[in-house]
Formats: C-alpha cells, structure tokens, sequence
C-alpha cells in the first residue's frame, strides 16, 4: 500500500472495508507492531469478519504487559515518610518479577499470535470449497452421460 489518498470508484461510493483494510496497513507498517504476516480479510469472507478483526487486534497488542509502579501517597504523621520508602522498595521487588514473568507471556504470546497467522493464512489459501464444487459438478456431468 502506498500513502496516496483513498480513491473513490466510479459510481462515487467509498469501501469503507478497503479503507479500514488500508488504515490497518499503514499503522502496521508505521508502528511495525506485528508479529509478521498479518491477515487481511478477503473478500469471499471464508471466516468471519470477528476473526480478523480479533487477529488484527492481538498482532497490535500482544507484548503490551509491562506493570509500573503506583502508589498512593500516605498521610500518616511522623512514621509516614518511613512507611511509604518501605512500601516503595518492596512494590519495586514485586514490579520487578511481575515484568519478568511479563516478559515471557509476552514470548509466549509472540509464538502463539505467529502460529494463528499462519493458520488463518493456510486457511485462506485452503482451495478445497472450489475443488469441492468442481468435483460435484464433474459426477453431475457424469451421471448425466451414464443416463444417455
């Protein structure tokens, strides 16, 4: 895709599924948040417009785990300052094995968003609707050769 402006056809109406398909596109491109390939829906809808839209939304946020540190001010005289220190250190500790074990959702995420790319790519190449209807138009011609 390019980023020249969205074209309207002839008849003067705008696809808005092209449009969104395009806008898709650019921010992948732009932000380069996939995890590779990621599917467009085509047009025969073979799978649910639901399914692409929710495979385009884990590519976009499927490493976005990382916790940071929040707390909430005290307000307890003499010991509050001491208190709010030692809440912050062991927040931190605690920050810190959460984004660890973060980190390795966010790998195992990867692979997992990866391997329903490729499912949902395989599936869209699948040809076996036409070779099935093919097929059934072959034994039609057939049977109807066996009755002459």
């Amino acid at each position: 895709m390019n980023d020249e402006p969205i074209q309207i056809n002839s008849e003067g109406e705008i696809d808005i599924e092209d449009i969104m398909r395009q806008i898709r596109e650019h921010i992948a491109r732009r932000q380069a948040q996939t995890a590779g390939w990621m599917p467009s829906p085509p047009h025969d809808g073979r799978l649910g417009r639901e399914v692409y839209d929710e495979l385009y939304q884990a590519n976009a946020t499927f490493d976005k785990t990382y916790v940071s540190p929040y707390l909430t001010p005290t307000h307890v005289p003499l010991v509050g300052g001491l208190w709010q220190r030692l809440r912050q250190v062991a927040h931190n500790l605690v920050i810190f094995y959460v984004n660890r074990l973060a980190a390795a959702q966010v790998g195992f995420n990867h692979h997992v968003v990866r391997v329903l790319n490729e499912l949902v790519r395989l599936l869209d190449q699948d040809d076996t609707a036409a070779r099935l209807t093919r097929l059934e138009e072959e034994v039609a011609a057939l049977r109807a050769e066996l009755k002459k």
